[in-house]
């Protein structure tokens, strides 16, 4: 992250677009089932995001997904735990700071929606 040659922080100061598919939030929202989100939280100094994503999918569209691929699942891949990821996800969202742009993001749709409703925002503000 702080790599003065590829780190994100050179590319943000170099006035770069950052897209990350993963970042703090997933971090807190999957090991935040097993552990306290404030022994996380502080191990991630991660700048803040302008515009966080969320493709809001649900827990059973999620397992369906997972098990259509025919291999066999992870721990982090099952309904209980599952839904406390979720759940993890929502007690973040609610106390993001007000320069953080949440979208959701309905994951029902087709990537190539997602994909124009991500653009859109990104490239039309």
């Amino acid at each position: 992250m702080y790599n003065p040659v590829y780190g994100l922080v050179h590319d943000l100061e170099k006035g770069k677009l950052v897209i990350s598919d993963r970042y703090l939030y997933s971090s807190l929202a999957y090991q935040g089932v097993e552990c306290e989100f404030n022994k996380i939280a502080g191990l991630n100094e991660f700048p803040a995001p302008e515009y966080v994503f969320f493709i809001d999918t649900p827990v059973q569209e999620c397992l369906r997904r997972i098990n259509g691929r025919g291999s066999e699942t992870e721990l982090f891949e099952k309904q209980e735990f599952l839904e406390r990821v979720k759940e993890n996800y929502e007690r973040i969202f609610s106390s993001l700071s007000q320069d953080v742009h949440l979208v959701r993001i309905d994951g029902l749709l087709g990537k190539e929606e997602i994909a124009k409703q991500i653009q859109d925002i990104l490239f039309n503000k």
